[in-house]
């Protein structure tokens, strides 16, 4: 997909690039394009004010209200070594940056942020022949409505103006990024860490749910834990097992 380059702006700043624009397609479609042009090295970043077609899993709406973040980091190509623990990762720096401002935020896995009973981000990873490309959405200043395809018992959007974070998205990237680029390689390092640190966080977890998505696996389910692999460990009627994609719904009785 191409686009219009000329409202973006770049800095470099201890060798690391990074793009502005006011809007686009997508940061991840604008992240592959700059890539493309050879523009595009490891930590390169794009953040938009806005986006006309963000997505998320599942290639589901991302609405983009100005005011909230949205950015595609290219991680380090060895980072690939994390493969399914790539999503989780992510998310537990954006938690650990939340933490810095005295948010507790929680990980809904595979790719969610929530705050208290609410989601406020989420992440999206993409990789193309062994460029890893990291999505990540924050609601700041606006929750907006859940997509239309979405259930009604669905979570609700939330964000973080809710609890009095009043900075602007550049700066709540900066404190992400920084987050991101002290832990990533501690967690490359260390991999059986990020399942642990995970569970440690993770939403809903002792708590009966519904899951989605998630192939003979559909329907309640208990949530247990997080293995060395980033997948979910569940149990159902059918006994312990771990799945590696699905949704996780509350629980309507």
């Amino acid at each position: 997909m191409n686009h219009s380059f000329s409202d973006l702006t770049c800095q470099e700043r201890a060798g690391q690039k990074g793009y502005e624009t006011k809007t686009c397609t997508s940061t991840m479609d604008l992240a592959w394009d700059l890539f493309g042009q050879g523009r595009f090295p490891e930590y390169a970043f794009i953040r938009a004010e806005t986006q006309t077609q963000g997505r998320g899993q599942f290639g589901r709406e991302w609405v983009s209200d100005p005011g909230n973040l949205f950015v595609t980091l290219r991680l380090p190509d060895s980072a690939e070594s994390l493969d399914t623990l790539l999503p989780l990762a992510i998310a537990r720096c954006v938690v650990g940056a939340l933490g810095d401002l005295h948010i507790p935020a929680r990980i809904k896995w595979p790719n969610d942020i929530m705050m208290d009973a609410s989601k406020v981000g989420g992440i999206l990873i993409e990789q193309k022949a062994g460029v890893i490309m990291a999505g990540i959405g924050l609601n700041i200043s606006f929750a907006p409505e859940n997509s239309p395809k979405e259930n009604f018992f669905h979570i609700t959007s939330g964000c973080l103006k809710e609890s009095g974070v009043n900075l602007e998205p550049s700066q709540m990237w900066g404190l992400i990024l920084k987050n991101i680029r002290y832990h990533i390689p501690g967690m490359m390092r260390e991999p059986s860490k990020i399942a642990k640190d995970t569970e440690a966080l993770l939403a809903f977890k002792g708590e009966s749910v519904v899951l989605e998505d998630a192939g003979e696996n559909d329907g309640p389910a208990r949530i247990l834990g997080i293995d060395q692999q980033g997948r979910l460990i569940i149990e159902t009627i059918k006994g312990i097992r771990s799945i590696g994609q699905g949704r996780i719904c509350p629980r309507v009785v």
